[in-house]
């Protein structure tokens, strides 16, 4: 058994070792999250089906452009979530907000969301620790 005085110097260590790790959990970067997809829109309006093709068209053409920063693609992203959010496809939504975490994770916009998204999936832990970020 090691004692206390030894224990906690070794788990401190430990924790310094693993925390970014924890930040930086690879489900998180961009690259591995799932590409976003225009979802089955037959369950909306013909009209609020129309809008998220015509943004969806935009989005691809902005993440398509050689010259867009990392940030300039989060916002298509919330952009797309937002819209996803609206017409309560909060599958797309959440995924949009992980890629726009992922590009951005500076940005406090997206844990607010995300944990919007999860509050309507009725995830109270995702969302309380969403919300604690």
């Amino acid at each position: 058994m090691t004692p206390g005085w030894l224990a906690a110097p070794a788990l401190c260590g430990c924790l310094l070792v693993a925390a970014p790790a924890c930040r930086s959990n690879p489900a998180t970067t961009a690259d591995a999250l799932p590409p976003l997809t225009l979802p089955d829109l037959s369950g909306v309006s013909p009209a609020v089906g129309q809008q998220i093709r015509d943004q969806f068209t935009s989005f691809s053409r902005a993440l398509g452009s050689p010259g867009a920063s990392a940030e300039e693609r989060a916002g298509a992203y919330a952009t797309m979530g937002r819209l996803f959010l609206a017409a309560k496809l909060i599958d797309q939504a959440e995924l949009c907000y992980l890629h726009a975490r992922a590009l951005a994770p500076d940005d406090m916009r997206w844990p607010y969301l995300l944990g919007h998204v999860y509050l309507v999936k009725g995830n109270r832990e995702h969302a309380a620790a969403a919300f604690d970020r």
